[in-house]
């Protein structure tokens, strides 16, 4: 396995475990809004919330498919007490996840053998930089 191929599968790692910090934050943040005036952020987030799953699942895929070893796991996860604590807390989590797909993307760009990997982190990027939008216009 080349230096390369190591390097994009600990991107990957790295990658799998925001998501799943995602999930959790956002699954979290879902359970805890109450009141009608919350429905709406409440829904929001439980949909975001399976969608992050989803990322990390198809991270994980590629990490196997690399020959690598994906790590599941999920680091230290603040979800505040407010909609709006949360809401600024899911935005700097997707501005880290934005400048993480930023470079898994530029390191796979041209490379044989990766472009799975660089469309897959295309994918996401989008979705990535989507949800900081929706995240920044309920501010």
């Amino acid at each position: 396995m080349s230096q390369d191929v190591r390097d994009v599968i600990a991107m990957l790692n790295e990658a799998i475990e925001l998501e799943m910090q995602a999930f959790v934050q956002f699954h979290t943040q879902s359970l805890k809004l109450t009141g009608l005036a919350n429905l709406p952020l409440r829904e929001l987030l439980a949909k975001e919330a399976d969608a992050e799953i989803g990322h990390a699942k198809k991270l994980a895929e590629r990490v196997v498919a690399l020959g690598g070893e994906p790590r599941m796991v999920v680091g230290p996860v603040e979800t505040g007490t407010t909609a709006h604590e949360m809401l600024r807390l899911n935005i700097a989590r997707e501005e880290k996840a934005i400048a993480l797909y930023r470079r898994l993307v530029s390191k796979t760009r041209g490379a044989e053998g990766l472009e799975l990997v660089y469309y897959l982190g295309l994918e996401i990027l989008g979705d990535e930089l989507h949800d900081r939008e929706e995240f920044e216009a309920l501010l």
